[in-house]
């Protein structure tokens, strides 16, 4: 972020943590709340229901149009605005003070039933005021692609990234009900409308949609798993196929990972490099065809790579979604790191 950007953040900052009190002294709105711990642990431990648990309830119209201000509100550092409209769809707005950093994040959590499951299954929010790189991490398959929650909560965190969204239940917990949105698994079976990274009706997508219309210069990074014999380690691209040119955000990343998995014996590609396949490239995905500008993000391909370039898919396999290891979360955020610099 800009200086101004980090001044203005720092502004909102000092005015949160004034607001609680203000906010408690009128029925009108919600409290912002208090809250403080190890903020890796507790995103880590939010519940996360699993396939076949139906646990996901697609929000409506009107519900999406109250989340839509309830992040806009939060973004313009409106923020008993932000956590009044939260609260109509049973989310609390945490002002979280992480303990090990010191730093204050906000967190849009969902509230949870008498059995500790979330109410609706619609994911966990965090907001960084203080960020030092303009980046979104989304882990939109917790669950199915084994590891990427706590590998988006390891990067977001020591990125000092902007923002992450983590999806509120596993890709297919609502097994028998389809997306409407185009897109198929590699055996022909359609996606469901718990996945959030294929079906636009969702807070996840909605999040998505108000962070890059907040700042320009945003990058959405989606964590992904891959377990096929495809000879790379990793897969990266913007959601398109296009040949791009070594400018090419995608390609750079998949050239910073490529230097570190080579020691190894692995490599990294790139969809946007001339001649590579087109596998894995994140057509389907929502967030990316609105971030490159689909007229129909559920049913229309983008007509081509937004420049500069606003959303990053990368899939992994799972070597490099391992906590430790010679390759592990370290390589990627290392490979981030290098290709996005951390802003004063």
């Amino acid at each position: 972020m800009a200086n101004s950007d980090t001044q203005r953040s720092r502004s909102l900052l000092l005015t949160a943590l004034a607001i609680p009190l203000l906010a408690l002294t009128s029925c009108a709105f919600a409290p912002l709340i208090p809250s403080s711990g190890d903020l890796e642990a507790y995103l880590n431990e939010i519940p996360i229901p699993g396939r076949g648990s139906y646990a996901f309830v697609p929000p409506t119209d009107a519900e999406l149009e109250i989340w839509r201000r309830a992040v806009a509100a939060l973004l313009e550092g409106n923020l008993s605005l932000a956590a009044t409209r939260a609260s109509r769809l049973d989310y609390d707005l945490l002002l979280f003070r992480d303990a090990g950093t010191a730093q204050t994040y906000f967190v849009l959590a969902e509230r949870r039933d008498a059995g500790g499951q979330p109410l609706k299954g619609r994911g966990t929010y965090v907001y960084n005021p203080q960020g030092r790189r303009a980046l979104h991490l989304q882990v939109p398959h917790p669950l199915y692609d084994l590891n990427t929650r706590g590998q988006g909560i390891f990067l977001f965190l020591r990125l000092r990234a902007a923002a992450l969204a983590i999806a509120g239940t596993h890709r297919n917990a609502n097994e028998t009900e389809y997306s409407p949105c185009d897109g198929t698994f590699s055996d022909g079976n359609p996606y469901r409308i718990s996945d959030v990274a294929h079906f636009d009706k969702t807070f996840f997508e909605v999040f998505h949609e108000e962070l890059l219309r907040a700042d320009p210069k945003l990058v959405a990074i989606s964590i992904h798993g891959f377990s096929s014999s495809f000879p790379y380690t990793a897969i990266v691209s913007n959601g398109t196929p296009q040949d791009l040119g070594n400018s090419s955000l995608a390609n750079r990343l998949a050239d910073a990972l490529d230097a570190r998995l080579a020691l190894h014996g692995l490599q990294a590609g790139s969809c946007n490099e001339a001649g590579f396949p087109d596998t894995l490239c994140g057509t389907t995905n929502v967030q990316g065809r609105f971030a490159n500008g689909s007229p129909d993000i559920c049913r229309e391909n983008a007509p081509g790579a937004a420049i500069p370039e606003r959303f990053l898919q990368v899939e992994q396999q799972p070597p490099l979604r391992q906590p430790s290891g010679s390759v592990s979360w370290e390589t990627v955020l290392d490979a981030l790191a290098e290709v996005f610099p951390q802003q004063p």
